[in-house]
């Protein structure tokens, strides 16, 4: 894999991390009502869940190529549509206050920290989805077991690190910097998302 691959990857992962959803509502509501440390510990599983969908996600990929070239070339196109969608929900963000009870299956206070992280990342289809689409643009054949790994661990670091940092700053005084400039920060992720989708679309065809 050349490093643009890797860049590619590695900017498409932390849009993805970085993307508004439930996992970013409930780990800042167990920053909330457990505190920093126990928070910290959620955003670290929550990178474990994103490791495992990530490795699922590449050994799919692999079995689709070398069976199913047809089907792969669906799974991209369906991949570059659910950017462009999740691209224009970035856009078009507006600050809301949901109710965090509809947004997750799981029990907020059933599980220790470590395991609501895991859980918050494997019951979130969204995950599913942006890995799907992004990682369908750059397996290839030939790809060797170390870069699977590494692939899945860049995941993983990328996602559990973000929720460290939004843990850090929703703790502290910058919470109402960013706060503040919220919708425009997350405008102008997915202004980069759909860049990074039409270098996608370009490779693909």
């Amino acid at each position: 894999m050349s490093i643009y691959d890797w860049i590619s990857i590695g900017i498409a992962c932390f849009i993805g991390a970085a993307s508004p959803g439930p996992s970013l509502l409930i780990i800042i509501y167990h920053n909330t009502t457990k505190g920093m440390m126990p928070a910290m510990i959620c955003a670290l599983g929550h990178g474990v869940g994103i490791f495992i969908y990530a490795i699922l996600t590449i050994l799919g990929i692999k079995y689709f190529f070398t069976n199913f070239p047809n089907i792969l070339l669906l799974v991209k196109i369906f991949g570059i549509v659910f950017l462009i969608f999740i691209s224009f929900q970035m856009l078009f963000f507006k600050n809301s206050k949901p109710n965090l009870d509809r947004l997750s299956p799981i029990n907020l206070q059933k599980y220790n920290s470590l395991t609501l992280g895991i859980l918050t990342a494997l019951t979130n289809p969204k995950v599913i989805l942006f890995f799907g689409a992004i990682f369908s643009q750059f397996i290839k054949e030939d790809l060797t077991l170390n870069d699977k790994l590494l692939i899945s661990v860049l995941a993983s670091s990328i996602d559990a690190f973000w929720y460290m940092i939004i843990v850090f700053v929703s703790t502290f005084t910058l919470s109402n910097y960013l706060k503040k400039y919220k919708k425009l920060t997350i405008n102008c992720f997915g202004l980069l998302l759909i860049f990074i989708t039409s270098i996608m679309i370009k490779k693909i065809f």
